[in-house]
């Protein structure tokens, strides 16, 4: 005969006080990672907005000296035509185009070297970031494009300042020197 102090019954799982207890441990690790997990996608966003923005730059001095003409990139909201004065964030969107008649427009009928006049060809169209600004500065007044002349250099150098829509702190920074070299710095360049 069995004594019944021998068969105890071990019951498994949670009590409720236990579970309370992980559930706000969990919360409050939740709320201290939250904010540094924000800065860190906005961090990134910043990073890829810098990294199509030297793309395009490297691409059109390349297509500039490779074609021996000026190649411009500008503004555009609709990936065929500068926008102009009307748009200066190169962050909703951006062309690169070969800008035989130096006028920094999207031309239909000019002569770019060739026997018979022909349209400027767009070499490529970036859609932009979404939560981000990217805005030209620098000693230029014409904060819708950016041109490479024919030996790969520029008129000016500029810089090209990321921020975050709802804030005016530069996260990353674009510059061009007159020699037409690209470099990136975290926060403003010096």
């Amino acid at each position: 005969m069995k004594s019944k102090s021998n068969s105890k019954k071990y019951n498994s799982g949670f009590t409720l006080v236990e579970l309370i207890v992980t559930v706000s441990v969990v919360a409050i690790l939740s709320s201290i990672a939250a904010p540094s997990f924000r800065t860190m996608l906005q961090n990134n966003k910043a990073s890829v907005a810098a990294n199509e923005m030297v793309s395009a730059l490297l691409l059109a001095r390349s297509e500039a000296l490779k074609r021996r003409n000026n190649v411009t990139v500008c503004t555009s909201a609709d990936q065929t035509t500068c926008a102009g004065n009307s748009e200066k964030d190169f962050a909703k969107g951006w062309i690169v185009f070969v800008d035989c008649d130096k006028d920094r427009v999207v031309g239909s009928s000019v002569d770019c070297g060739n026997a018979a006049p022909e349209a400027e060809k767009v070499v490529k169209a970036g859609l932009g970031t979404p939560g981000m600004n990217i805005n030209k500065g620098g000693a230029s007044v014409n904060a819708h494009y950016f041109t490479y002349n024919f030996t790969g250099r520029t008129d000016v150098a500029a810089s090209f300042s990321i921020t975050s829509d709802n804030s005016t702190t530069v996260l990353k920074e674009v510059a061009v020197s007159l020699t037409g070299r690209v470099k990136t710095c975290d926060g403003a360049c010096p």
